[in-house]
Formats: structure tokens, C-alpha cells, sequence
């Protein structure tokens, strides 16, 4: 069970991190628009989001509901954020 490794182990793999624009469709309403779980300023300029990409999402929540404020991230910047 990954939440169990998680409180045994930490996170030991980098979660992947994405900025700019969405590629994932999941991410955007039949609108078009970016969905509910982003911050106001990325929903009001969804080129500059920063997103958990395909490989991390499931570390990021569990990381959260444990309470860890710290995880190891590789960020791919495709919006020069960083």
C-alpha cells in the first residue's frame, strides 16, 4: 500500500512537476477552462500553472493527508517559472 511505504519510508522517488500549459485533458473542464484544484492565478492564466504531471499525483496526495510539507521534485519548466 503506497500510504503505508510513504509513512515508512518517506518519499523516496521525485514527484514530477510540470509549468505551462496543460497537456493532461483530465486537468481542463468540457470548457476548456483549468479545473477546480488550481490556485486562482493559475486558473486565471492557465499557461503559467505548475501541476503534478502523469507520475506523482498519488505521492503528492498521500504526502499531503500525512502531513509532510517537503517532497523531492523534479520540475520541468516549460514556461520559464523558475
Amino acid at each position: 500500500n503506497l500510504r503505508k511505504s510513504i509513512e515508512q519510508m518517506g518519499i523516496v522517488h521525485p514527484i514530477s512537476l510540470v509549468s505551462g500549459p496543460m497537456r493532461d485533458v483530465y486537468l481542463r473542464q468540457s470548457t476548456g477552462k483549468v479545473g477546480k484544484f488550481f490556485p486562482q492565478h493559475m486558473i486565471d492564466d492557465p499557461d503559467k500553472a505548475l501541476y503534478v504531471h502523469t507520475f506523482g499525483g498519488s505521492r503528492f496526495m498521500y504526502a499531503e493527508i500525512l502531513g509532510i510539507e517537503t517532497v523531492p521534485c523534479a520540475v520541468h519548466d516549460f514556461a520559464d517559472m523558475f
